[in-house]
């Protein structure tokens, strides 16, 4: 959603831009090609993969209305069909409130509603539109917390699970803080120096809960803290690993560990 605004105010009418795996770059190194239509009040953007001269299969086709470079009004998504997939709605202040996807038939399969950035309200429904599930959730301090209820086709209340969960520390964010407490050396360069910092190290989560593929995608500005940093990620022990509808799933995970000089 968000590659489809970037591109389309970085054309104007008739333009075309050349990319590969969304970055610009010179045609002959191009796999796909973006081009804009506009209308008073309406841009449609579209995504052309060029190996196989069809529309691309993640941003065919979106649509939407802007006023003062912000997101105003409905932004929709198109198959290669130009069927209605998924649309995001945004209200005056350019503020993302709605987000919905939806089968073929034109029901909405899921949808999140925005009260804030840390509220939300998760809707499913079945393709016949009876609804699946209703969900609240809270995000506090990076977890996750939620509460609702999960039907059956017919209409049945069955048990509920989340709809999504994400990687958890054993004992949640207070172990995690005695775990880094307990095992972290604050490198001894730098304490007379009282610097201090955060890294944040991004890693692959699996569906057991094992970590991996560690790499540093935020420097805490010293070495000697982010070697510290990769040295802790490779001590951590197995992981509560992130679930969707109640089954466990591979995820990226993202771990900041701040230097504090004592």
């Amino acid at each position: 959603m968000i590659t489809a605004f970037v591109l389309a105010f970085a054309l104007h009418v008739g333009d075309s831009l050349y990319l590969h795996r969304w970055n610009v770059v010179d045609e002959d190194h191009a796999s796909k090609i973006a081009y804009v239509e506009k209308t008073k009040d309406t841009i449609v953007l579209r995504v052309m993969d060029l190996n196989e001269e069809r529309l691309d299969s993640r941003n065919r086709f979106s649509k939407f209305t802007e006023k003062e470079h912000q997101m105003i009004g409905t932004q929709e998504y198109y198959n290669s069909d130009e069927e209605l997939t998924s649309r995001t709605e945004y209200n005056k202040q350019g503020v993302n409130t709605r987000y919905e996807r939806l089968y073929l038939n034109g029901q909405v399969s899921f949808r999140k509603d925005y009260q804030d950035k840390e509220h939300f309200t998760i809707t499913q429904y079945y393709e016949n539109g009876q609804m699946k599930r209703q969900e609240q959730v809270r995000m506090v301090d990076g977890e996750r917390f939620s509460t609702g209820k999960c039907y059956a086709e017919d209409g049945s209340e069955i048990d509920y699970v989340p709809y999504e969960t994400t990687v958890r520390f054993p004992g949640g964010m207070d172990g995690l803080k005695k775990w880094l407490k307990a095992n972290i050396k604050y490198p001894m360069s730098y304490t007379a120096k009282g610097a201090k910092g955060t890294t944040m190290v991004q890693m692959t989560v699996d569906e057991e809960g094992e970590a991996s593929n560690f790499r540093v995608v935020k420097s805490a500005g010293y070495k000697d803290m982010d070697q510290e940093a990769m040295r802790l990620v490779n001590m951590l022990p197995t992981l509560t690993p992130a679930t969707k509808e109640g089954e466990a799933i591979e995820s990226k995970f993202a771990l900041p560990i701040a230097f504090i000089p004592l």
